[in-house]
Parts: structure tokens; sequence; C-alpha cells
């Protein structure tokens, strides 16, 4: 593994504990400025996309939750040529449902 590559695997696992802080101690709307940062900087972790769906739901914020999928989407469909993962997308039936 390159040292570029230890390098992002770390950013992406800082990134996620310290959202998972913030929404833990309840500052969600942190949480989610948070995560929409992270995603300007890597638009390919997929569960940047996740936690930012949740926060943005649970802010009661639900096109804009949505949108997030669909950039999500459009995202990994346009660089990796991939589907939003099985869990991406339960999260994502879950808050059109509701």
């Amino acid at each position: 593994m390159s040292f570029r590559e230890r390098l992002r695997n770390k950013f992406v696992r800082v990134a996620i504990v310290f959202g998972d802080y913030l929404e833990q101690t309840g500052q969600l709307q942190m949480a989610a400025e948070h995560y929409q940062k992270v995603v300007e900087i890597d638009d390919l972790v997929e569960e940047f996309y996740q936690r930012l769906m949740v926060c943005c739901h649970h802010l009661g914020q639900k096109a804009e939750a949505v949108k997030v999928y669909n950039r999500c989407r459009t995202m990994l469909s346009t660089a990796l040529g991939i589907t939003p993962s099985p869990n991406t997308e339960t999260i994502y039936n879950d808050l059109v449902r509701k």
C-alpha cells in the first residue's frame, strides 16, 4: 500500500471517528457540516454520504438527505461505474418512506 493510500485511509478513519463523536454527543448540525466538508474533500467515500444522509434526516432536512443520496449515486456511477451499496439504499429507502 502506498503512502498516499495509507494517508487517505487514516483521513477516512479520523473523519468518521470525529463525525461519530459529534453525532453521539447530539451535535447533529456540526456533524452534518463535518460530513459535508469531508465529502467535498473525498467524494468517493460512501460512508460519508451515509452519515450525512442520516444527520440530515434527524435534523428534519429530508429534501437535503435525498439530494445527498442522488449526489452519492451520481459520483459512484460516474467515477467508479458502480451503484450505491445495500446499506446506502436502505438508508435512502427509510428516508423516503417517512
